[in-house]
């Protein structure tokens, strides 16, 4: 009769989300890699930095019922600055409560919790170019800082020479 209550009130104290949902890092890479990045919250504060590839772990609630949002900006030498927003989503699980977790898991433990959102699981940035321009015949030529190349990339540079 005990184990019989325990495990009703198990049930009703669960929810799918918090089950299933176990928030697991973001990985953020950069093409090209080696950019510095840097995740601040919504009050400046910085919870995150690294190189990239780096992996964050981040808090998917800003609490009842609010996603959580960070400012990720990342720099690279030859290559502009980039700021943009990271965002969690709702999770799937959290949509288990019709079947599970009932009304108390969808309305109360799984917002109250933060297993309602999830962080993306990857956030890959591609790095703009100082200038690109693109030929006709669909060739291009890209513009970037060459303090920014590997050594193995110097060696195959052509010098162009002004001349008129």
């Amino acid at each position: 009769m005990k184990s019989t209550a325990l495990l009703l009130g198990a049930i009703l104290m669960s929810s799918c989300a918090s089950i299933f949902n176990h928030g697991n890092p973001t990985l953020i890479t950069t093409n090209p890699n080696g950019a510095k990045v840097v995740i601040t919250d919504k009050n400046q504060t910085v919870v995150h930095q690294g190189v990239s590839p780096t992996s964050a772990n981040l808090k998917a609630s800003a609490g009842f019922f609010k996603a959580a949002s960070y400012n990720v900006s990342i720099t690279k030498k030859g290559y502009p600055t980039q700021n943009m927003e990271l965002r969690s989503d709702i999770s799937g699980w959290y949509f288990g409560n019709i079947l599970l977790g009932g009304l108390i898991g969808m309305v109360i433990i799984d917002p109250a919790t933060g297993a309602m959102w999830k962080m993306p699981a990857d956030y890959n940035v591609n790095l703009q170019t100082l200038a690109t321009i693109k030929s006709y015949d669909g060739n291009t030529l890209a513009v970037i800082d060459s303090s920014s190349l590997t050594a193995e990339q110097k060696t195959i540079l052509i010098p162009v020479s002004k001349s008129l």
